[in-house]
């Protein structure tokens, strides 16, 4: 189901961020090593008055394409930060917030997500930006500088990566990634590496 399918305009995005209809879902980040929980990963919901649920597919490209993604991202930041402040959650836990290339090149970001922060009295280590790779074509200096300014919050960030790192990454210096995110075979690979068994020869 695409945007175009179920036919969103601007006025859908206004009366989803005007109105709540954007709704969060929490997905449990667990450590693989002792299988703890250590966080909650915000996902994105919208429960249309008109269309009904529609899956992130069916309207994230359409945020992009009308340059209204920084809005939904924003959203998400402070809709996460104050249901964690209203959950209690235990000091054990952090959440974590999905960053787009869109926001990367946002100037203002890392200014908001410190305000937010303040606003809501909520430590910057426990929350995670994971970040997008940069298409190869941009600058690894550009790069570098989009990644170091959101490393300044204090926030730890991830850096998504589909497949095999790139060269790219591996030329970052410093290095300000607290993690690296995966998936696929990657991690069906990992997982059959620690448990003594063949890697897939994907």
């Amino acid at each position: 189901m695409s945007a175009q399918a179920v036919r969103l305009t601007d006025i859908d995005i206004d009366n989803a961020l005007q109105n709540a209809h954007l709704e969060l879902a929490f997905q449990p980040v667990v450590r693989f090593s002792d299988n703890v929980i250590i966080r909650y990963e915000a996902l994105v919901r919208w429960e249309h008055p008109g269309l009904g649920p529609l899956p992130p597919g069916a309207f994230l490209s359409f945020f992009e394409s009308r340059g209204r993604i920084g809005e939904l991202t924003r959203y998400v930041l402070q809709s996460s930060l104050s249901a964690a402040r209203h959950a209690g959650l235990d000091e054990d836990f952090g959440i974590s917030i999905n960053l787009s290339l869109a926001d990367m090149s946002d100037k203002s970001l890392p200014d908001t997500i410190s305000e937010q922060l303040d606003k809501h009295d909520w430590p910057a280590e426990r929350l995670t930006l994971e970040c997008p790779l940069f298409s190869p074509d941009i600058a690894l200096s550009v790069q570098a500088e989009s990644y170091a300014a959101l490393a300044e919050t204090g926030c730890p960030l991830a850096l998504e990566v589909r497949g095999r790192a790139n060269d790219a990454m591996k030329r970052f210096d410093p290095f300000v990634f607290a993690e690296i995110k995966t998936g696929g075979p990657a991690v069906l690979r990992q997982v059959k590496l620690s448990r003594g068994g063949p890697g897939l020869n994907t």
